[in-house]
């Protein structure tokens, strides 16, 4: 059976940085910001966002340093073992950019992160599903034994395996950063109405993106990567496209502009009440964002000590 993108195997990371919950209030007016000003916003969004989860560097870096250490343990026992075993780092991150301000109303305009998204994940999916090399029974195994030895003692108190993925030295004052710009982002969607008539707005264009209280960018963003063709159909960067991918980017493209027609009212407005605001929060948490900057600069640092570099160029 050919495979495909589940929602959790692409969405999951995407979703987990959309905000959730918009709330009735009064409606905002006043004079639509320009693409200059909607730009410099979400760049400012981008510089609090990296801070909080990385930048493409600061991303690869921790999801090496944490794959490095789930496997050590293995590579360590086979070594013990008499074996050598080198498990293969896949980069996820590569090419990877924040769109900014991500939240129900206020992601951008045309923004293609769903197809994004996919062609990114193509070099993981294929790399597992590279057939494995044959080996003796002796080395199987011992890597049988190997890697239930480590699961086991990844579940032991204290050991390097059983730390948190993907934390930053201050974590906790990442937590708190991101809290806060979380409720900004809240206080400002609260403003524009419930998103649920974006749901009915998106229905009324033919496209199903959750209903009730749900219904904004991130379900027009599980729509999209639900709909995805199989792994086979698309293209990795570089490769000639498919008529499939092609189909899969003319629907994305469709509900991009029906995307566009139901929310840019609520965008622009959203976007002019939340530069101001945006420009105080930085202000105001300028040292915290500093200290998270220069942890990230440490990993990626370490990270190609340990040989991140020689994957990633």
């Amino acid at each position: 059976m050919a495979k495909k993108f589940g929602t959790h195997s692409v969405a999951a990371v995407t979703v987990a940085l959309i905000v959730m919950g918009c709330g009735t209030a009064t409606r905002v007016s006043g004079t639509a910001p320009s693409q200059e000003q909607l730009d410099a916003t979400h760049a400012l969004a981008a510089k609090v966002t990296e801070a909080i989860a990385g930048d493409a560097a600061g991303r690869e870096a921790v999801a090496f340093r944490d794959w490095r250490n789930l496997n050590q343990p293995t590579t360590d026992c086979m070594d013990e073992a008499g074996f050598g075993w080198e498990p293969t780092f896949v980069p996820m991150w590569q090419g990877y950019e924040s769109p900014g301000v991500v939240s129900e109303w206020l992601a951008p305009l045309q923004l293609r992160l769903a197809s994004k998204d996919l062609v990114s994940s193509v070099a993981a999916a294929r790399a597992e599903a590279l057939p494995a090399q044959d080996h003796d029974v002796a080395y199987e195994r011992a890597l049988d034994t190997c890697s239930k030895r480590s699961l086991e003692d990844a579940e032991l108190p204290g050991t390097v395996a059983g730390t948190a993925l993907g934390e930053v030295e201050h974590q906790q004052l990442a937590d708190e950063l991101s809290a806060g710009y979380t409720r900004l982002l809240d206080d400002v969607e609260s403003q524009l109405g419930p998103i649920r008539q974006y749901g009915e707005c998106m229905a009324n264009r033919g496209f199903q993106v959750g209903g009730g209280s749900a219904g904004g960018f991130s379900a027009l963003y599980i729509n999209l990567t639900s709909a995805a063709p199989d792994v086979g159909d698309i293209p990795s960067p570089g490769e000639q496209s498919t008529a499939v991918w092609d189909k899969f980017l003319d629907y994305e493209s469709r509900a991009l502009d029906a995307d566009e027609a139901c929310r840019s009212k609520e965008y622009l407005e959203g976007m002019a009440l939340l530069a101001p605001r945006l420009e105080e929060f930085v202000e105001t948490h300028q040292s915290d964002i500093h200290t998270l900057q220069a942890d990230w600069r440490a990993i990626v640092k370490e990270a190609n000590a340990a040989g991140l570099s020689t994957y990633v160029h």
